[in-house]
């Protein structure tokens, strides 16, 4: 299988909650995963729960999965996490509270060794092995731009001109948070806190929350620039640069689907205005 790994930014990890999102909107992934041969529906995810909340419940048939995702390699205490859940399902069920089936465990992470896989056996626990970009990539070729998208909303609804933060993340290898940025830009703190997030949901810096720094592909974005522009306009290469990010990693943030979401709406009204100008 090909690969679409960043060649700018080869320690970037795939986060969990890409991952999740793209196997609970296309179940049929997460079976492929899970090497089962009968569909599955997804029932919930993120089902608070008294130990913790659950990734991903699908249903199979008249049989419960409960999908704890781990985008990293299998730990012992991944099969106490997920059979707590199962415990804490069972008791909703005795209580009628929770759709009744057989509950089967998985635990789905990196990697693991056979002797791991024979003591989840044995506690009752299925693993299954995964690889974080082979998901995404082959959601990107299963599953084209369309209508799914509009469904799914950004976290934030405001309109960000990225070529307005630009000056800010010039600064970010100077200064290491908002306060100091907004003293050298002579602007607010908020200005500039918004400006970092906005930054940070394009994957362009990285926070702990109170210091920052520039990413690999904050740097590659830097050295793309073009002096002959004006300060807040975006070279054609660090445009590029942003476009593959999008398109290789919609799930990154609330930002990143929301841009692909705006694209999915103009996608599906150009098509629309195209067959009203063929009929008249």
């Amino acid at each position: 299988m090909s690969t679409t790994s960043l060649d700018y930014d080869e320690e970037v990890n795939v986060r969990e909650s890409e991952v999740e999102d793209v196997l609970a909107q296309y179940p049929s992934l997460a079976k492929r995963i899970l090497g089962l041969s009968e569909d599955i529906l997804l029932l919930t995810r993120q089902k608070s729960l008294p130990s913790g909340r659950l990734d991903l419940i699908y249903a199979c048939a008249s049989d419960l999965l409960l999908v704890e995702l781990k985008v990293e390699q299998f730990r012992a205490k991944f099969l106490r996490q997920v059979l707590g859940y199962r415990d804490d399902l069972r008791a909703l069920q005795s209580q009628a509270k929770f759709v009744r089936g057989e509950i089967h465990p998985y635990v789905v992470c990196l990697k693991f060794d056979g002797a791991e896989a024979e003591l989840a056996k044995q506690m009752g626990v299925l693993l299954r092995s995964f690889d974080p970009r082979e998901v995404l990539i082959e959601f990107y070729k299963n599953a084209p731009l369309d209508t799914k998208y509009l469904s799914t909303f950004p976290t934030d609804k405001g309109v960000w001109r990225v070529g307005l933060a630009c000056e800010s993340l010039g600064l970010v290898g100077l200064h290491r948070n908002a306060s100091a940025i907004a003293r050298a830009r002579v602007c607010s703190v908020k200005t500039v806190g918004n400006q970092l997030r906005l930054l940070e949901e394009l994957g362009l810096i990285s926070s702990d929350g109170k210091l920052v720094e520039l990413s690999a592909l904050g740097r590659a974005f830097l050295e793309r620039s073009d002096e002959q522009l004006p300060s807040k306009a975006l070279s054609a290469e660090q445009a590029e640069l942003l476009r593959r990010f999008i398109l290789e990693r919609p799930f990154f943030s609330g930002v990143t689907v929301g841009i692909l979401t705006l694209v999915a709406c103009v996608f599906e009204l150009s098509k629309n205005t195209y067959r009203y100008r063929v009929r008249c």
